[in-house]
């Protein structure tokens, strides 16, 4: 059966919903303990501030090898470009790593190669000259033997070009010690990052805690992704205990050009909620906390930077804050 609304005579209040009772979030996230029960809980407080922060922002990045690392044994060219390019392309597919690593021993055996050519050609100029020089031969040998010397000192600056041109041994067995960190940034953004200080990165996750890594910024030739609209923005990092490896995915909280003061609060006071919310308790009366929203820009350390949050100077549970949410939620002990 279809029901027609009846119509809203003039000056009639229209509703879609009826409230007994509108509930404002300060009323029923309020809570009040005994001392005993505050002192068995564990319960301790700071004071919110609002002062100056290094803002970051993270970023997921990938160790590479550094661009003006070669091949053990391998010789720089005269060329003053002495950086590959192959390191900045795209991640490729295994099969893909599998054909440039055969590219890579091929080009090392053409500059082997090139190598004997030169000393043969060297040995041959030595042998035409002394000829001469004891009435035993003649200048056009030694025209000769120098234009043979030439063109091996030409191929063999070539198979080295060709050789830099495939980048590092991708399969290398030594663990170089250190690293570059491609880190592909959003062109739309690219403005708001300070690339002249270090960044810090950490491991995917920091399950451990760990401080991070300082991760200094390092020229390389343009790199971008042109369907992503990225550009590469490229670190680097010590790597003296051998712990990380070739293409481990890493993240890096790069800083910004961002200045000013935020409210900074321990992050041990932070509570997410089911919803993914974050919250704070603070205290309003003696033993009296009240749970108030807060908008998480960052965290910096142990601390969070908050875009939104209780005014500065307000006592807010650092210790026991975990407590106080099992305590209103019911799963208190």
């Amino acid at each position: 059966m279809l029901t027609i609304p009846k119509p809203v005579e003039s000056g009639e209040p229209f509703s879609q919903a009826q409230v007994d009772h509108l509930a404002q979030e300060t009323d029923f996230n309020t809570i009040r303990l005994t001392p005993e029960a505050e002192a068995r809980l564990g319960i301790t407080t700071v004071a919110i501030e609002r002062r100056a922060v290094n803002q970051t922002r993270l970023y997921g990045g990938e160790l590479i090898l550094p661009l003006n690392r070669l091949a053990a044994g391998e010789e720089r060219s005269s060329s003053n470009d002495k950086q590959s390019v192959f390191t900045i392309l795209p991640l490729m597919t295994p099969a893909d790593q599998i054909r440039v690593a055969e590219a890579q021993v091929n080009a090392d055996g053409q500059v082997q190669a090139a190598k004997v050519q030169v000393q043969a050609a060297q040995v041959l100029l030595a042998r035409t000259q002394r000829l001469l020089r004891d009435h035993a031969g003649s200048q056009r040998a030694v025209d000769e033997a120098k234009v043979q010397y030439r063109l091996a000192q030409g191929t063999l600056a070539e198979a080295h070009a060709r050789r830099q041109l495939l980048g590092p041994p991708l399969l290398a067995i030594a663990v170089p010690d250190r690293f570059w960190i491609r880190v592909p940034v959003y062109v739309g953004v690219l403005n708001e990052i300070n690339r002249q200080q270090s960044a810090r990165m950490e491991p995917l996750g920091n399950l451990n805690g760990q401080t991070g890594f300082v991760a200094n910024p390092v020229p390389a030739p343009p790199s971008s992704n042109p369907i992503a609209a990225t550009v590469d923005l490229f670190y680097e990092v010590a790597n003296s205990n051998k712990e990380w490896q070739l293409g481990q995915k890493v993240q890096i909280l790069v800083p910004l050009q961002q200045t000013g003061e935020s409210l900074v609060v321990p992050w041990s006071a932070v509570i997410l909620d089911i919803y993914g919310g974050t919250w704070v308790y603070e205290q309003s009366a003696p033993h009296t906390f009240v749970r108030k929203r807060v908008q998480v820009s960052f965290i910096h350390g142990s601390e969070a930077v908050l875009a939104s949050g209780p005014t500065p100077g307000s006592a807010i549970v650092d210790q026991g804050a975990a407590e106080l949410f099992g305590t209103e939620v019911g799963f208190s002990q």
